[in-house]
C-alpha cells in the first residue's frame, strides 16, 4: 500500500491505495498496457476507475479500452510504470483531493454544468478547473451518488434578522464537546511521542472542523508544554507537517487557542514561531498576509480565538521583525549582486571596445608602413639606380690613379 497521493511519505498516514500494476503485452502496433488493479485502486480513490483511464489516455495520447463488466482497463501503446504513477499522482490532485486541506475527502458534484469539489473533511465547497478533457466525461457520467443538481439557496436579506436554524455545527460545537474531550484524554494519555501522533493522524473528531480541531488537540494533547522540546525531534516536525499542510489559519488558530493570553508563553512566542518557518510548517508569505490582517480566519470555528490570535501577534513581534529585516536585507544582497553583474558586464564590454581599437590601431599602422614603401617606391626614377652605380665607378678609378705604382719584386 502507498499513500495517496504516492509522494507522501509519511508512514502513519491514514489515506492510503494499492500501488498501480502494469503488464505490456503485445509486439508492434498491437502492443498494449494492461492495468492490472485499477479497479482496486479507483475503489480507494473514490471514483469510477473510467476516471482515472481516460485521464491517462488524454495525458498519453492513448485509445484506451473499458470493460466494466470484466473489469478490463487497458491503453494502446506501450506506457512505463513510473510515467502512469506521476500522473495518478496529477489525476489525485486535480479530482480527488481537497483544494484546502488536501485530503482525500472530496466528493464531486455538478452546478449548473460546471464541477465542485465538497470535502467531507473541512467542509470546502468550491468550483474546480474545468480545462481538462475528462471534465466533460464527468459532466455525462457522474460518479453514483453525485448530486446533478445542487440547488441555490435564497440569499437572506441583510436587513433582515438572522434566524437560528440550529443546524450549524459552529454553534453546536465546542471545545467541551463530549468527543472532543475524549480524545484530548487519549491523546494526553500517551507518552510515547510517535504513537501519539499516530492517533492524531487517525482521529477523526468532526466533519466540518477536522483541520482546526485536529490543530488543537495536536498543541493541547501531543505537545502542551513541551512544544519547544519536541521541535527538536524529527518525530515531533514530522506530526506538526501533517497538520500544518492543511491549512495554515486553522494551524495558527489552535495554536493561538492553546498558547495565547499565557504570560509563560510570552517570551517563548518567537521561538517557535522561529521554529515553524525554520522547518517550512509556515512560510514567508503566510506571516506577511498575517501582518497585514489578510489571512481568512473561520470565525464559526470553536477554535477562534481573535484575542489569542492578536495576543499572539504581538509577542512574537521580535521574530516577525527579523523576518522583516531578514527580506530587507536578503533584497539588499539581490540588488548587490544585480549591479555587481552589471558592473562585470560594463568592464567586460569595456575590454572587447579596447580590443576592438586596439586591433583598429595595428591595422591602420600597417596600412600606413605599406603606404609608405608604395610611396618611396614611386618616388624613385627608372635612371636614378644607374646614375647611382655610375658614380660609384668613377670614385672606385679616382682612387685607383692616386696609387704609386710598385714593382712586385718587392713584395
Amino acid at each position: 500500500m502507498i499513500n495517496i497521493p504516492s509522494y507522501i511519505k509519511d508512514p502513519s498516514y491514514r489515506y492510503q491505495m494499492p500501488a498501480l500494476k502494469i503488464k505490456v503485452e503485445g509486439k508492434g502496433n498491437g502492443i498494449r498496457t494492461k492495468l492490472l488493479n485499477l479497479f482496486e485502486v479507483s475503489r480507494s480513490l473514490g471514483v469510477p476507475p473510467e476516471y482515472p483511464l481516460r485521464y491517462f489516455g488524454a495525458e498519453f495520447g492513448a485509445i484506451i479500452e473499458f470493460k466494466q463488466s470484466e473489469q478490463k482497463a487497458m491503453l494502446n501503446g506501450s506506457v512505463r510504470g513510473e510515467d502512469l504513477k506521476n500522473s495518478l499522482d496529477h489525476f489525485i490532485e486535480k479530482f480527488v483531493l481537497c483544494p484546502k486541506c488536501k485530503y482525500p475527502e472530496i466528493s464531486i458534484r455538478i452546478k449548473k454544468g460546471e464541477l465542485y469539489s465538497d470535502c467531507k473533511a473541512c467542509g470546502e465547497f468550491r468550483k474546480m478547473d474545468m480545462t481538462h478533457k475528462i471534465c466533460n466525461f464527468i459532466l455525462k457520467s457522474p460518479p453514483p451518488g453525485a448530486t446533478k443538481i445542487t440547488p441555490a439557496k435564497k440569499p437572506e436579506p441583510v436587513s433582515a434578522k438572522p434566524k437560528s436554524s440550529g443546524k450549524k455545527k459552529s454553534k453546536a460545537l465546542t471545545l467541551k464537546n463530549p468527543e472532543i474531550v475524549e480524545c484530548l484524554e487519549i491523546l494526553t494519555s500517551e507518552h510515547e511521542l510517535a504513537r501519539a501522533g499516530e492517533i492524531l493522524t487517525n482521529l477523526s473528531v468532526s466533519k466540518d472542523y477536522e483541520a482546526d480541531i485536529k490543530a488543537y488537540l495536536m498543541f493541547k494533547g501531543v505537545f502542551n508544554s513541551n512544544l519547544i522540546v519536541h521541535m527538536s525531534n524529527p518525530i515531533g516536525i514530522q506530526i506538526l507537517k501533517n497538520v500544518a499542510n492543511g491549512c495554515p489559519e486553522d494551524f495558527l488558530m489552535g495554536f493561538a487557542c492553546v498558547y495565547g493570553n499565557d504570560e509563560a508563553w510570552k517570551s517563548k512566542i518567537s521561538t517557535a514561531m522561529f521554529h515553524f518557518y525554520n522547518n517550512d510548517l509556515l512560510t514567508e508569505e503566510v506571516f506577511d498576509n498575517w501582518i497585514k490582517d489578510d489571512l481568512e480566519f473561520n470565525e464559526t470555528s470553536p477554535v477562534y480565538n481573535e484575542q489569542a490570535l492578536n495576543w499572539v501577534k504581538t509577542n512574537a513581534s521580535e521574530f516577525l521583525e527579523w523576518l522583516k529585516n531578514a527580506e530587507e536585507e536578503e533584497e539588499e544582497v539581490k540588488e548587490e549582486n544585480e549591479e555587481a553583474k552589471e558592473e562585470v558586464k560594463i568592464e567586460e564590454i569595456k575590454a572587447e571596445e579596447t580590443k576592438v581599437v586596439k586591433k583598429d590601431d595595428e591595422s591602420n599602422l600597417k596600412v600606413n608602413e605599406t603606404k609608405g614603401v608604395v610611396e618611396e617606391s614611386k618616388s624613385t626614377k627608372p635612371g636614378d639606380n644607374d646614375k647611382v652605380s655610375e658614380g660609384i665607378t668613377k670614385d672606385l678609378m679616382s682612387q685607383l690613379n692616386n696609387v704609386e705604382d710598385f714593382d712586385i719584386d718587392d713584395i
